[in-house]
C-alpha cells in the first residue's frame, strides 16, 4: 500500500483523540513515586466494599501474596490538589505496579470514550491474529467515516501494520479491518467486545462500534478504561506496539 500523506491537522487531531490513554499511563507512573511520599503521614483506608469491583481483581491482574491489594475509597482517598486544575470531567490515578487506586473524581461516571474504545479492539485481535498474518481488506472499511489510513478494499496487509496505525495513527479502518478478519463481520466482533467487557467486571462500559467513531451507545468509565489498560499493558504484544 503506498504511503499516504498526513497533514499536521490530522496528527493533531489524532494526537486529541489518544490523550486520554497517554493521560491515564502517565498519572498512572506518577502514582507510585508520589503515594510513597503521601503514606507516612496518612493512613491507607480499608477495603472497598466486597460487591465493588476491584482493578486488581480483574482476570489476569492478581496482586502479590506478601503485598495484598486494596482500594482506598470514600472520604478516605489520599487527597491531592491539581496545579494548574485538571480540566477532564473524569479520572482515576491508579499505581501501575499494584492496581491500587489512589485519587479518583467521579471514576464511575459514564462518559463518552471515542479512539480509547481501540484498546479492547486490540487486546481481542492480537489474540486471534499473529504479526505476519495476511488480512484482506474488506470492502466496507474505506467507507468508515473521519480518520482514515488509506486501506484499498481487497489489499491484503499484515496485521502488524494494522496494529500499529490502529494503536499509534488511531485509525478507524484499521479497526474495523482488524474486526472483520476476526471475526467475520463487524456486529459480531461488537458482541465479543461487550462479552470481554462483562467478563472483566467492567460495568460501565458498552461498546457499538470497534473504533469509537461514533458514540452513541459506546461508553466507558475512567474506572474501566483504567482496568481495561491494565489488562492490555500486561500483553506482551501490546507493549510492544504502543
Amino acid at each position: 500500500m503506498p504511503p499516504s500523506r498526513r497533514p499536521r491537522k490530522r496528527y493533531r487531531y489524532r494526537l486529541r483523540r489518544l490523550t486520554p490513554v497517554g493521560v491515564a499511563v502517565v498519572l498512572a507512573g506518577l502514582g507510585g513515586a508520589w503515594v510513597g511520599s503521601e503514606q507516612a503521614s496518612t493512613p491507607i483506608a480499608a477495603a472497598a466494599s466486597p460487591q465493588v469491583p476491584r482493578l486488581a481483581q480483574l482476570p489476569g491482574v492478581h496482586a502479590k501474596p506478601a503485598a495484598p491489594e486494596r482500594l482506598l475509597v470514600g472520604g478516605s482517598l489520599l487527597r491531592q490538589r491539581f496545579e494548574p486544575g485538571l480540566l477532564g470531567g473524569a479520572a482515576v490515578l491508579v499505581d501501575a505496579r499494584t492496581g491500587r487506586v489512589l485519587w479518583a473524581k467521579h471514576a464511575r461516571e459514564r462518559r463518552q470514550v471515542a479512539s480509547t474504545t481501540k484498546i479492547m479492539t486490540a487486546l481481542l485481535a492480537l489474540r486471534a491474529l499473529g504479526p505476519h498474518d495476511l488480512v484482506t481488506v474488506d470492502k466496507s472499511v474505506p467507507r468508515v467515516p473521519l480518520v482514515r489510513e488509506g486501506l484499498r478494499a481487497g489489499e491484503k496487509v499484515e496485521a502488524s501494520k494494522l496494529f500499529y496505525s490502529l494503536l499509534l495513527f488511531s485509525g478507524n479502518d484499521d479497526a474495523l479491518a482488524l474486526a472483520i478478519a476476526v471475526s467475520g463481520d463487524k456486529w459480531t466482533f461488537i458482541r465479543s467486545m461487550n462479552a470481554e467487557a462483562q467478563h472483566l467486571g467492567l460495568h460501565d462500559t458498552h461498546f457499538s462500534t470497534p473504533s469509537g467513531v461514533r458514540d452513541a451507545d459506546n461508553y466507558s468509565s475512567a474506572w474501566d478504561l483504567a482496568a481495561l489498560t491494565r489488562v492490555a499493558m500486561r500483553n506482551e504484544r501490546f507493549r510492544q506496539i504502543v
